[in-house]
């Protein structure tokens, strides 16, 4: 694709494309090649910190900046409907292969050969791949009868050993990219029979992919309906149960030759989906050849795209404190607490702190725009953490800062948003917007332990509905000094009889939700009609002689 572009300003627009001056054309950005300061200074790399050091750390594009440590298979389809067009592609095979050949060169491969094997020892963040073509066809045929009959042979194609990776799996581009070219001269062109290669994928897992931790991810992309029949669908029953049994998410792609959904496809679709990972909807997707590597490929290591999601844990407060690609936040509260990003208020989502963009010490600690932080073990500049006060008294008079007693920890205050529509998006604070104010805030009583809960006077530890096992946090009811006030609160009483007139909780007040009310005392119900709604007694049961309730129409003693 990058080659397309025949310009240098529209080659450098596209995240994906770099100019290369030397030979005045647009290639593919790789990123892998960049060192510290030169990846820090391109938008759409990643700096991947190592342990410590920028010996140890590596430069990725950035979509792959949250990347676990993953070994991919990818069962590509050789069968004959493929050599039809597939959109503007004149040939859908050849297409394919162009895709996974672009998709190679920008990943973060970690430069082990395909002979290393089980013994990898692949760093943090970096991937290998294999590449296996399935396909065949029925042994014999009759002439007179015009029909093929026997068992299925060449059914699955790898690249031979001396070339590219043999169908292992390996760190290399460059013999990915001889098994590419492998692949382009050895299409199958016979039917659409899975078995053998998942058999043969799940072999390449069980020799090759050792157990350390890695993630394992295989990808089926096909075209049409599977042909498997009789023992062979026993064969892809057993390659499934090794799958399962190796941890490895199945994923399935069916590639459609038209923007429409045709029955072949909707046929392929069903015959495919069993065969993927549960739930059986989030591992599969009906695309267009051009589609494969936005939807599918590219998001592998999103942690908010369809598929990334299944494979990377979402970036939701970043609790080990390391620094994530800015982009994958998609809240004010998550992007604040990662030390390499800041939020824009104008463009509402999450983008590198300047200090992140300074790679020695000197310009780091020299940044005046903002606060800055020279980390000397990683040999990186971050921006400076400026909630580390000790104490609640420090914290608290600090508006950025709120102290969790619980913890005994001053933290970034969050929900602190310039507007209503990004204020309620986030959700993982229960920010709430005041139309009168016009700020934005944490919902009170938002706290998640008892300790940080019951430190506020105006919060409650409501433990009194936990038949889901949790008890939480709730706004203390009826806190009020004044009578008419008190009154006026439907979850509140006045109680005058005493030395010390009080305000008190209602009668079944004690609720805060509809599903504590409804499985609380006898004689409660959530009463909708107030605003907002409240646990309330029912009526009735606020009649308390005979006289009182047999007057009421409604009523009975």
């Amino acid at each position: 694709p990058c080659a397309k572009l025949k310009d240098e300003g529209t080659c450098n627009a596209d995240g994906g494309c770099t100019w290369d001056k030397t030979k005045d054309t647009c290639v593919e950005k790789n990123c892998n090649t960049l060192d510290r300061c030169a990846c820090v200074e391109d938008a759409k790399c990643f700096w991947k910190a190592g342990g410590s050091g920028k010996a140890t750390g590596s430069c990725v594009l950035g979509i792959y900046g949250e990347c676990p440590t993953l070994d991919v298979v990818l069962l590509v389809t050789g069968s004959k409907s493929m050599s039809q067009s597939f959109g503007h592609h004149p040939q859908g095979f050849y297409a394919l292969m162009e895709v996974l050949g672009d998709w190679i060169v920008g990943l973060p491969l970690n430069g082990e050969s395909a002979s290393v094997g089980a013994a990898s020892q692949a760093g943090t963040g970096k991937m290998r791949v294999a590449v296996v073509q399935f396909s065949g066809h029925p042994e014999f045929y009759s002439a007179a009868t015009n029909t093929w009959s026997g068992p299925i042979v060449d059914s699955v194609a790898v690249s031979p050993v001396g070339v590219g990776a043999a169908g292992r799996l390996s760190g290399m581009s460059s013999e990915l990219s001889a098994d590419i070219n492998w692949h382009e001269n050895n299409y199958l062109e016979g039917g659409t029979y899975v078995a053998r290669g998942l058999k043969r994928a799940a072999a390449v897992f069980s020799s090759s992919s050792p157990v350390d931790g890695r993630k394992r991810v295989l990808i089926i992309i096909a075209d049409g309906k599977l042909e498997d029949t009789g023992s062979d669908k026993d064969i892809m029953v057993q390659a499934r149960q090794t799958l399962d049994g190796l941890s490895v998410q199945t994923f399935g792609v069916v590639v459609r030759r038209f923007p429409q959904h045709t029955q072949t496809d909707v046929d392929a679709e069903a015959a495919l989906k069993p065969i993927v990972s549960q739930p059986l909807d989030a591992h599969f997707m009906n695309l267009e050849m051009d589609e494969i590597s936005s939807k599918t490929l590219d998001g592998l290591c999103d942690p908010n795209g369809p598929w990334g999601q299944l494979i990377v844990p979402a970036a939701a407060g970043n609790q080990q404190q390391t620094h994530q690609p800015c982009r994958n936040y998609v809240t004010k509260t998550t992007c604040a607490a990662d030390r390499g990003c800041a939020w824009s208020d104008v463009l509402t989502v999450c983008l590198d702190s300047v200090c992140v963009t300074h790679c020695e010490e000197p310009k780091c600690t020299a940044e005046t725009s903002t606060q800055c932080e020279w980390d000397a073990t990683l040999e990186e500049c971050f921006k400076k953490d400026l909630c580390t006060y000790t104490d609640s008294a420090s914290c608290e008079a600090d508006d950025m800062c709120k102290w969790m007693a619980g913890e005994k920890q001053c933290v970034d205050k969050p929900c602190v948003y310039p507007n209503e529509a990004s204020c309620i998006a986030d959700t993982t604070y229960n920010c709430e917007w005041s139309t009168v104010d016009k700020i934005c805030s944490e919902k009170p009583c938002s706290y998640n332990t008892s300790v940080d809960c019951e430190a506020d006077d105006s919060c409650k530890w409501d433990a009194t509905c936990q038949d889901d096992g949790k008890a939480k946090c709730a706004i203390k009811p009826c806190l009020h000094t004044d009578e008419n006030e008190c009154k006026a609160d439907v979850r509140c009483a006045w109680d005058g009889q005493g030395a010390t007139p009080q305000c008190s909780v209602a009668v079944c007040a004690e609720y805060s939700d509809e599903r504590c009310c409804n499985h609380g005392a006898e004689g409660c119900h959530w009463d909708v009609q107030q605003a907002p709604a409240v646990c309330a007694q029912l009526p009735c049961r606020k009649l308390t002689t005979e006289n009182t309730c047999n007057s009421a129409r409604e009523c009975m003693w």
